[in-house]
């Protein structure tokens, strides 16, 4: 694998520990998602490479070479690490390429169209649990999302305004296929629109205890509870966009009552967490 930047973010084949610390740390937290998912088939939220794995993982820095900064990353990785890594950027890559904008409503217009599709009875009942048994799917989506918010965190340098002409290029040569990715400042500004992208997935009947509300400074979610389910008995977060919908919801807050309502998954690019992720509520089921 190899990783080239090019431009005032590598002055006279130079790179600062700024811009180092920017990008080489972000790039091993990707690959160690990727063994995490190759290994056991799922991320949870908040989860991170054991060190009895970290030799499937590491990458170590070979000579540096000049044109550029051509930096050599050598490591045992795992099998198919490789692969999954293309099978995880190609698509958001080639979107940047084509600065492909996204054309998601903005996320209080599709919650209105959601509760109008309930109330005309124009949903599918599907419960957590049946949401919990899709898991090797959505596990497989969540996986990407993690991955791909390290390599946008990785771009960042070619954000700054002093970037213009500035280029990160990542090469995966470690499937029989070489592969590269190569980054500016148009595209990765594209890159980062499409992988951080927050839509509402379908609605979902959640039951459980609400356990805590408050209000927050947030024009698009004024109200937060603590929703604990009773499937899972994981917290979620769940967001509430009317202050008029925690004034109800409070009558079962702290109650130890479980209650059951319709709720949309929070996804981010094409992946939410199913166990314990966000759900903005739509409605209440009594």
């Amino acid at each position: 694998m190899i990783i080239r930047l090019n431009g005032t973010i590598a002055p006279d084949n130079r790179v600062s520990i700024r811009t180092i610390s920017h990008t080489l740390p972000h790039l091993q937290r990707a690959i160690d998602k990727l063994v995490l998912f190759e290994k056991f088939g799922e991320i949870k939220k908040h989860s991170a490479l054991p060190n009895m794995h970290y030799v499937s993982a590491d990458l170590y820095l070979d000579n540096f070479e000049e044109g550029s900064l051509k930096i050599p990353l050598l490591g045992e990785l795992m099998s198919g690490v490789g692969t999954r890594l293309n099978q995880f950027l190609s698509e958001p890559y080639q979107k940047a390429m084509q600065d492909v904008q996204t054309s998601t409503r903005p996320i209080l217009e599709q919650l209105e169209i959601v509760k109008n599709n309930i109330n005309q009875e124009n949903v599918i009942k599907v419960t957590q649990k049946d949401l919990i048994a899709q898991g090797k799917k959505l596990d497989r989506y969540y996986a990407q999302t993690a991955f791909l918010k390290d390599i946008n965190t990785m771009l960042s340098p070619l954000r700054a305004k002093s970037a213009e002409n500035d280029t990160i290029t990542l090469t995966n040569n470690t499937t029989q296929k070489t592969a590269d990715y190569e980054f500016n400042s148009i595209n990765s500004k594209s890159f980062g629109k499409i992988v951080r992208e927050r839509r509402l997935s379908d609605p979902v009947i959640y039951t459980g205890k609400l356990e805590g509300l408050k209000n927050v400074a947030s024009s698009m979610f004024p109200c937060v509870g603590n929703f604990i389910s009773d499937e899972t008995n994981k917290e979620m977060k769940l967001l509430i966009s009317t202050v008029e919908g925690a004034q109800f919801l409070n009558k079962y807050n702290i109650s130890n009552q479980s209650i059951s309502i319709w709720a949309c998954p929070l996804a981010i690019y094409e992946s939410f967490d199913q166990l314990c992720g966000d759900i903005v509520f739509v409605s209440f089921i009594g």
